[in-house]
């Protein structure tokens, strides 16, 4: 069926019109990056990770740590937001932020979760801080990884250098006017140097490279609009990969700020690629 949850959560869920609605932005179910995964299994812990990839990725990135999470005993759940990977059919102006957060919260509710340990990578972070706004009494933790960590009006393009947030704009305006393309150097960004410390195989560059696709320019450019603060209320982890530079400047106001448990790894952008083991006891640990 391919919907990356287990036939006990399906069974109690069928009957609602809403669920069946979610399963929408359901993606690699059974296992992302290609492994075989049971979608049967009887997960032996309470917490349910929820895990949100970042700009043009989609759910398969996370094959690995679902595997990893999965033969713990987690339950797990990699959703594609609309507008990216199989799903940038879908793709508008209209896609954005706001949609993505409305998407996360609805499967919340849809699907009943509780005891969400809601995972954010990269511009996935700020989703994280508006599904908390609509979806607190869900969510036992979020945990931002190598991920934007933004304020009330703030978007992405707040920490973006004005000359790549009117590249970002002309390349959306200059396609089909709300995609943007992945930048010709993302397997180094994201993975770093082949052979190089904490860097991806080439292995790891072949899959990321095959499966990039378009980004929503509204994703950036829409603000985030958290009036409560929900998320600063919630248990909080920021996971920073040492390796990528390109958001320094949230991670050195994250670290200024109270209630953060602040972690790092020495990786890339996509330690869900480079590092699993270690970010998968980084997320274990924040899940206790």
């Amino acid at each position: 069926m391919g919907f990356g949850i287990s036939r006990r959560r399906w069974g109690a869920r069928v009957g609602s019109t809403a669920a069946v609605g979610a399963m929408g932005m359901i993606a690699n179910a059974c296992g992302g990056g290609g492994s075989a995964l049971a979608c049967d299994r009887f997960p032996s812990q309470a917490e349910t990770f929820v895990l949100l990839h970042g700009s043009w990725h989609g759910g398969w990135c996370w094959g690995k740590v679902r595997q990893r999470l999965q033969g713990r005993g987690f339950d797990t759940l990699a959703p594609t937001f609309t507008g990216m990977s199989e799903r940038t059919r879908y793709g508008s102006l209209d896609t954005g932020l706001v949609a993505h957060i409305d998407e996360v919260a609805t499967m919340l509710d849809a699907l009943d979760l509780t005891n969400v340990v809601l995972v954010g990578h990269s511009y996935a972070g700020i989703v994280l801080s508006g599904v908390a706004e609509r979806a607190a009494a869900r969510i036992k933790r979020l945990v931002y990884l190598d991920a934007f960590a933004l304020r009330d009006g703030e978007s992405a393009f707040s920490f973006f250098p004005p000359d790549v947030r009117d590249l970002f704009i002309a390349l959306a305006q200059g396609g089909n006017g709300w995609g943007v393309p992945p930048p010709p150097t993302a397997a180094d960004d994201f993975l770093g140097p082949v052979g190089g410390t904490g860097s991806g195989s080439a292995e790891d560059r072949g899959f990321l490279q095959a499966r990039l696709t378009l980004l929503p320019i509204s994703t950036h450019s829409q603000a985030l609009s958290i009036p409560s603060g929900a998320a600063q209320a919630l248990p909080r982890t920021y996971i920073s990969c040492t390796r990528f530079p390109n958001l320094d400047e949230n991670k050195a106001r994250v670290r200024q700020e109270t209630g953060w448990t602040y972690r790092e790894i020495d990786t890339y952008h996509d330690c869900m690629l480079t590092a699993p083991d270690a970010l998968t006891t980084l997320l274990v640990e924040a899940a206790a």
